[in-house]
């Protein structure tokens, strides 16, 4: 009896201690899912503030205008992208509201804004080919940094950004096929001040189905290992 019962503990106990293995196996897995790049691209467009003539507003709008003046790379899921279209309009606006000031120096001021979230549209992107459309849905917009800066040679003044980063997820219709970032950079080109270009990475997403099936996987091996121990 008491054998019987020193079994019967010794298999529970592997019951308990296999499914958490198992899962943690499962979820490695779809970690490794998850790092796998499915496409890239990269695109011209320009990026201009409403309010550009004002030294650090309270608020301000963000305007992405032809955000595909040159598709210069596509691989993967953007393979043969034609065009990039930006919310419902052109130009959109990205509605901001500032953070705190920087710094303002004599000709020269700074201050971090953030996007306002009712005024970020979905799709925010939209790569499009001869049969295709991909829609990006924006989860995250990090903190812009605006700044209006004093050419002392020409006594011009531009308003413009560094980096603008976008985090989100791709969609083919209405189905989830990756995660991913659009980084906006600027170029320094002539009498061009709000000229940007877009570096666009997606890496895959692990299916449901996939997850189902490393879950009955653990299940199974537990299970196995409790008739062993009884059998024993």
């Amino acid at each position: 009896m008491i054998s019987l019962k020193s079994k019967l503990i010794n298999a529970t106990l592997a019951a308990t201690f296999a499914i958490p293995l198992a899962t943690s196996g499962m979820f490695a897995s779809a970690g490794s899912a998850q790092a796998a790049i499915i496409g890239s691209a990269s695109f011209t467009g320009l990026l201009n503030f409403e309010n550009e003539l004002v030294d650090n507003p309270n608020s301000e709008k963000l305007k992405f205008t032809n955000p595909a003046l040159f598709v210069l790379d596509d691989s993967g899921i953007f393979d043969n992208t034609t065009s990039v279209t930006v919310g419902s309009g052109n130009p959109y606006s990205l509605l901001l509201e500032k953070l705190n000031d920087i710094s303002t120096t004599s000709g020269n001021t700074s201050a971090s804004y953030k996007a306002v979230l009712a005024s970020i549209t979905d799709p925010f992107f939209t790569f499009s080919n001869s049969v295709n459309q991909i829609k990006f849905k924006a989860t995250n917009i990090g903190n812009i940094t605006r700044r209006r800066d004093l050419d002392s040679s020409t006594g011009v003044t531009t308003t413009s950004i560094d980096t603008f980063s976008i985090s989100g997820t791709f969609y083919n219709g209405v189905n989830a096929i990756g995660n991913g970032t659009i980084n906006a950079q600027k170029q320094n080109i002539p009498y061009s001040p709000g000229f940007y270009t877009f570096i666009v990475n997606a890496q895959s997403v692990p299916e449901p189905t996939t997850l189902l099936g490393l879950g009955a996987v653990g299940a199974v091996m537990a299970m196995s290992r409790r008739r062993k121990t009884l059998a024993n």
